[in-house]
């Protein structure tokens, strides 16, 4: 993860004028972040999420993905069907949600607005950042291919 880490901390973009970095940090991750919700879910979060945000913090990822501490909540109606429980860890740009489902092993989704539904994108946080880094940090890029399985949320 550190490489992945510094990846992100040091690498930029390419512009038509330019270069933009990949990340601009807007908050340092605190250690108590995550005492209450820890609380809440009877959940200790995965060490990944962890180590991810002591090493890079929350911030903007390509002005595309948005993992920021107002964005870390406990998906708690049972509408969200098997992300109910689930652990909302980042929006895109687009309003949609990167979740961890902690009832099946922190599983990484994505909970799409439009279509409503949902789709695994992968097994894990570092799987996760994995794919965002082969993709250059471009979340569109994985999500784009995704089949969003409208059957199984119950939210209206």
């Amino acid at each position: 993860m550190d490489e992945l880490a510094e990846k992100l901390l040091v690498g930029s973009t390419k512009k038509l004028f330019g270069r933009r970095p990949y990340f601009v940090q807007t908050e340092a991750y605190n250690e108590s972040d995550f005492d209450q919700l820890e609380k809440k879910l009877g959940l200790q979060v995965p060490e990944d999420l962890i180590n991810w945000l002591k090493s890079v913090g929350y911030g903007q990822i390509n002005r595309e993905l948005s993992i920021e501490k107002g964005w870390i909540q406990v998906f708690d109606n049972s509408g969200f069907g098997k992300l109910n429980g689930a652990l909302g860890i980042a929006q895109d740009d687009l309003g949609n949600y990167i979740v961890l489902n902690p009832n099946e092993n922190w599983n990484v989704y994505y909970l799409c607005h439009d279509p409503m539904g949902i789709a695994l994108i992968c097994e894990s946080f570092k799987d996760f950042v994995s794919m965002l880094s082969a993709e250059d940090f471009q979340i569109g890029k994985i999500v784009n291919d995704l089949e969003i399985d409208e059957s199984e949320l119950d939210l209206i």
